[in-house]
């Protein structure tokens, strides 16, 4: 694999963080980014110098990029309303579409890959915006609860986590979780836990989806090193099954794609089109009708203010 070149944007504490993580690490990725104070950027070139495999360049050519990652400003809110998220997205998006654009002018032809509370709705406005294949914007999706969950079964039950699969359906600010389609090793995790021969009951699963919250909102270490495996999955020959945000294109029309998908160097590749229960089905049907009525809202907000 090529030495992927990347762009970061957004919230300089994220980008900041983001670099620490990267440079400790010695990640094969040559970055550029906007957006740092100069006593950030002295710390990045002076830790840079220390590197063998990463490498920070100010000489940005956009047309050499192959990824841009967006981070904006990250603040879960558990009980945010839709018109909570239309304002937010609606006071984002601007500053968003103007860099966006102004990258493709300069040449930029790669991926897009969004960290957002809302990357769902973001990564839909991304696609309008430039006019990209649909299968080259991802967003986080649900994908960084869905490795906390992995982590948390198998130490709870002190197990490979290679045997844990969860499901996890919709995106950050809004996802559910398919018991029906979760499983340690063959078994169904809800059956498992019905078997009165284990030392477990379904209690965990609520354990479970406390803990999710608590992680995914407050620890960015976590958040940090989920994103690194997404950008390093988006320049792998091999595809990789991930619970991301995608979209899907239809006769023009750009839709919001909740399944499991692979993706790849390429982008997304193909998706799951999984059977979940009755329950979970009215559930995921919620996030989808509800991510719908915050584009709907979006795009009248911004046409009504746009005249």
């Amino acid at each position: 694999m090529k030495q992927p070149k990347i762009l970061l944007y957004g919230d300089q504490n994220r980008i900041y963080e983001f670099l620490k993580l990267a440079i400790t690490r010695d990640y094969n990725l040559e970055v550029s980014f906007e957006k740092l104070n100069e006593t950030m950027q002295k710390k990045i070139k002076e830790a840079n110098l220390f590197c063998n495999n990463f490498n920070y360049t100010d000489n940005l050519n956009y047309e050499e990029i192959d990824l841009l990652v967006y981070l904006p400003k990250f603040e879960l809110n558990e009980k945010e309303s839709i018109s909570d998220v239309v304002k937010q997205i609606v006071t984002m998006l601007p500053d968003f579409r103007g860099f966006l654009n102004k990258s493709i002018s300069d040449g930029f032809n790669g991926k897009i890959f969004i960290d957002s509370q809302y990357d769902a709705i973001i990564a839909y406005f991304a696609a309008r915006f430039s006019g990209f294949d649909s299968k080259k914007i991802v967003g986080i999706g649900s994908q960084i609860q869905n490795e906390i969950l992995v982590n948390f079964f198998a130490n709870q039950f002190n197990i490979d986590r290679k045997l844990v699969n969860i499901t996890t359906l919709g995106y950050i600010n809004d996802y559910i979780i398919s018991w029906s389609r979760s499983y340690i090793g063959s078994m169904p995790i809800l059956s498992y836990l019905n078997d009165k021969n284990n030392s477990y009951t379904v209690d965990i699963l609520n354990n479970a989806q406390t803990m999710i919250y608590s992680l995914s909102k407050n620890n960015e270490i976590i958040h940090n090193k989920v994103m690194v495996d997404v950008i390093f999955n988006l320049f792998s020959d091999k595809s990789k099954l991930s619970f991301v945000t995608t979209l899907d294109k239809t006769n023009d029309k750009v839709q919001l794609n909740f399944n499991p998908v692979f993706i790849n160097k390429s982008g997304y590749n193909f998706s799951l089109e999984l059977q979940v229960s009755d329950e979970e089905k009215k559930e995921l049907d919620k996030v989808i009708n509800d991510s719908e009525i915050i584009i709907k809202n979006v795009i009248e907000n911004r046409e009504s203010v746009n005249g």
